[in-house]
């Protein structure tokens, strides 16, 4: 019974404890290289940034983004092309931000307000948010060179500033779930929609407050990623959404939502950056790396599932 308790508590510390030995072995050791454990934090910035918002939204009734990859690509676009006609890189980040919460904005007002499916809001948003960025992407890849943008979020001048932006993206979304008076609220309405809003909670205010933190915190991974690999490809982003999402959900938040806690979704976040890191360096293809993060999800949700069915059979 001890031994089941104990696995039952600390079931995210030993997957992730057995995910890294996996990888090391299939690796043979290669995971371990200093460079590699530098880059397994610099290469997945961006699914610690994302998931953070992820989780704020999840929290509110199962809600989720499926378009923030899409929207770093549009950011990035929009603030690639603003560089390259002279504006400087503050500028670029401040209209990187007005497009996430212009989208936040959106997406809030119509699940909040309007109630309509998280799942089809956001799937639209993808297409339409990818289509945009694409035609000003043009098909082509855009090359970032302005210093201050590069001095803020990028890696190769020394200074590494987008620790920062990463430690504020996990610190507010802790805030925000723990002891911010509108997290009670997020709680509450991911646990009973209709009670909350009995109660006199405002749902729409809710929704729409969710889905802002998330656009602000996608403006912040789409800097930090462009920062970093230095360009804006059509491309960019596709795989982000799964990520985060994923992160959230072995991180042991609910589907449902009204259940989770940040820490969790740390871990999980870097379990994510350990099984990204680990089919790089094994040289997987995209096709593979696909198969395998579906995979894990769903094995996330199941678990989830389970312990959450023996918890209620328990009491």
């Amino acid at each position: 019974m001890r031994i089941r308790a104990f696995m039952k508590k600390n079931y995210l510390l030993i997957a992730l404890l057995l995910v890294t030995v996996f990888f090391a072995v299939a690796t043979k050791g290669k995971l371990f290289y200093s460079g590699n454990v530098k880059n397994l934090f610099l290469q997945n910035m961006y699914v610690y940034i994302l998931a953070s918002g992820m989780f704020i939204c999840i929290l509110t009734g199962g809600n989720t983004d499926l378009s923030c990859g899409s929207a770093v690509c549009l950011m990035g676009a929009v603030a690639g092309r603003l560089m390259e006609n002279g504006f400087n890189g503050v500028t670029a980040f401040m209209a990187m931000l007005l497009i996430g919460i212009m989208i936040g904005i959106i997406h809030g007002y119509l699940i909040g307000k309007m109630e309509l499916p998280s799942i089809i809001v956001t799937l639209a948003g993808m297409s339409i948010i990818r289509g945009i960025a694409n035609l000003l992407l043009g098909g082509y890849t855009l090359s970032i060179t302005d210093e201050v943008f590069l001095r803020l979020f990028g890696l190769s001048k020394g200074y590494y500033a987008v620790f920062l932006f990463v430690l504020f993206s996990i610190m507010a979304a802790v805030y925000i779930s723990e002891f911010a008076p509108v997290g009670k609220h997020i709680y509450a309405l991911g646990g009973n929609g209709e009670a909350a809003k009995t109660s006199g909670i405002n749902k729409t205010f809710i929704v729409m407050f969710a889905y802002i933190f998330m656009g602000i915190l996608t403006a912040i991974a789409a800097a930090v990623v462009c920062g970093r690999t230095e360009t804006v490809g059509p491309g960019l982003g596709e795989t982000y959404a799964m990520d985060a999402i994923a992160a959230c959900f072995i991180g042991g938040t609910s589907v449902s939502g009204g259940k989770g806690r940040m820490s969790g979704v740390i871990i999980g976040a870097l379990l994510m950056g350990i099984i990204n890191q680990g089919m790089s360096i094994l040289g997987l293809s995209v096709n593979w790396q696909g198969v395998i993060k579906g995979v894990v999800l769903v094995m996330a949700v199941l678990s989830g599932y389970f312990l959450s069915r023996k918890g209620r059979k328990q009491k």
